[in-house]
């Protein structure tokens, strides 16, 4: 019986240990196909992890090649801002450049008035045009016209004299019998506060001394003021009477001193009710003062009117000037430059010791001219005295620079003369020579109406065309730097120094300004900061809200233009 539970107990002890083998193996094999399972999983995990990261890295490597490749495209369509304009406002391509300057032209207040305006490259690709061919008044834009007709045809080192004649050498006592003749050619720097040479501003005085030193004591005769060699009218065609008291409005003469025209300076007494004191420089008695300005109380507001009748030299001063003031100055031109420069003159032999016993008459073109012209070149004359120009680069310089309107006009007369038809009067002749040299360089002028060598008339009609065609001419002319060199520089000198200031266009635009009533021009040359070099020319007619805002739209465009970054090259 014992023997028998041994047996069943071994037999379970059995089946147990082999259960147990049975779930040990089991397990064990579970447990590495779970494990191995595991590593499987965790090897696609690892390698689905590096095809992630490889497929990212792609990823990242592909988009910054497309930003590098969209930042290359970007750099080949557009251009990066300059320090002009704000990278907002940086026009990228020829495309905006243009979009831009339309813009400027679309503002409300131009509406009503017209724009014409053309840039080009100097090989005459256009970069934007509008209205080009349109006729419009230049206003002083027209001295670019006068100024470099004058150069090509006179050459830069021209030069105009002024002499003294007589008919006889003064005798062993230092007389003259009969007259002396002061006889002008058209030099527009004598005595004038643009001219910066010390023998020419003292000219009168130097022909003085040279008189002296001729043996001159007296003269027993009369002192001619001859102003023949131009024949025409003082006056342009188109002129406003309202414009020709003020120096810039000046009667032109072929003896001209001091501009024409006087300093009137008015400063305040320092007693309220008593008479302002008023002078005039150059003083000989020739232009009259009528005093009708008071002093005013401490503070005051100043109330200044002055007048100069059209046919003499009476001004007529009066309001107020408080107590304090600093005063206040005004150029008026004279009536019968030529008599005002004879009785400078003289005053100048006065101071020197010579004296003239007789009167100062003028003499004239015209058939009623008092006194009978001389003719250097036909009559036998003594000249005992002359003093020369400074050169026409440096007269051209003044027109441009500082919009003289006399010079402009004498330096047109002079064209006349020189190289125009005798039977024409001398401003005719010359605005003559200026059309034919005008269509010599490609220019048509059938349409062009020129009538000065100022701009001061309001008849002159002009195209922007016909001036960015001039002004690419000179650009490759031997002329080309005197011609340059006389226009304004923005923010540096002449017409130009207080615009532009600060920017790109600072120092880099070279352009010739214009200014009449609802008028305003900008011509000249700008280099833009991809380093192309332009002509433009901006013309703006009826514009009434102001000049102010005519310029401000020209100053833009000049940005426009300097800031631009981008090649030219293919500007259509």
């Amino acid at each position: 019986m014992i023997k028998k539970e041994v047996i069943i107990r071994n037999l379970l002890l059995l089946i147990l240990s082999l259960s147990l083998i049975s779930t040990d193996g089991y397990g064990q094999r579970s447990r590495e196909s779970s494990k191995k399972s595991s590593q499987k999983a965790r090897e696609q995990k690892s390698r689905e992890s590096s095809k992630e990261k490889a497929k990212g890295t792609k990823g990242a490597k592909d988009s910054k090649d497309q930003k590098a490749s969209s930042k290359s495209a970007s750099r080949e369509d557009d251009c990066s801002p300059s320090a002009g304009l704000s990278r907002s406002r940086e026009p990228r391509n020829l495309a905006q450049l243009q979009d831009r300057i339309r813009a400027l032209l679309s503002k409300p207040e131009l509406a009503a008035a017209n724009v014409g305006i053309k840039i080009t490259t100097l090989d005459g690709q256009v970069v934007f045009e509008e209205n080009a061919s349109k006729l419009l008044v230049p206003a002083s834009n027209m001295k670019l016209y006068t100024t470099a007709a004058a150069l090509e045809k006179l050459g830069a080192d021209f030069r105009i004299r002024t002499s003294v004649y007589s008919y006889s050498r003064p005798d062993q006592t230092g007389q003259i019998k009969g007259d002396i003749v002061l006889y002008g050619r058209g030099d527009p720097s004598l005595g004038s506060r643009f001219n910066n040479d010390a023998e020419s501003v003292d000219a009168l005085a130097l022909l003085a001394r040279q008189l002296v030193n001729a043996g001159v004591k007296s003269v027993d005769g009369n002192l001619i003021a001859d102003e023949s060699y131009f024949r025409g009218s003082p006056l342009g065609y188109g002129w406003e009477w309202s414009d020709i008291q003020w120096s810039f409005g000046a009667e032109v003469s072929a003896l001209t001193f001091s501009d024409n025209s006087v300093d009137v300076a008015i400063k305040p007494s320092s007693v309220p009710g008593e008479a302002c004191f008023v002078a005039v420089t150059p003083d000989v008695g020739y232009v009259g003062i009528t005093n009708q300005i008071q002093t005013s109380q401490p503070k005051t507001k100043r109330e200044v009117g002055i007048y100069r009748g059209l046919e003499d030299n009476s001004v007529l001063v009066w309001g107020n000037l408080p107590v304090g003031d600093t005063g206040f100055q005004s150029r008026i031109a004279v009536h019968k430059p030529a008599a005002f420069t004879g009785y400078l003159f003289k005053e100048a032999l006065r101071q020197v010791g010579i004296i003239v016993k007789g009167d100062v008459l003028v003499a004239d073109s015209s058939r009623l001219s008092v006194v009978k012209p001389v003719d250097p070149t036909r009559d036998r004359l003594v000249e005992l005295a002359s003093i020369q120009s400074q050169p026409l680069a440096e007269l051209v310089r003044v027109v441009n620079k500082f919009s003289q309107n006399l010079y402009a006009e004498l330096l047109l007369r002079t064209l006349g003369k020189m190289k125009g038809s005798a039977e024409l009067d001398s401003d005719t002749a010359g605005v003559e020579v200026v059309k034919e040299w005008l269509a010599s360089v490609g220019v048509d002028t059938k349409i062009l109406s020129i009538l000065d060598g100022s701009g001061l008339s309001r008849r002159n009609l002009i195209t922007a065309s016909a001036t960015t065609e001039l002004l690419k001419y000179m650009s490759r002319r031997p002329l080309r730097e005197p011609f340059e060199a006389s226009l304004p520089v923005a923010g540096i000198d002449g017409s130009l120094t207080k615009r532009m200031v600060n920017t790109t266009a600072a120092n880099n635009v070279k352009a010739k300004t214009g200014t009449v009533n609802n008028v305003t021009s900008l011509s000249g040359y700008v280099t833009t900061a991809g380093g192309d070099p332009l002509v433009f020319s901006i013309i703006i007619n009826n514009f009434t809200p102001g000049r102010s805002q005519s310029r401000a739209v020209e100053d833009e465009i000049c940005l426009l233009l300097a800031s631009f970054v981008c090649k030219l090259g293919g500007a259509k």
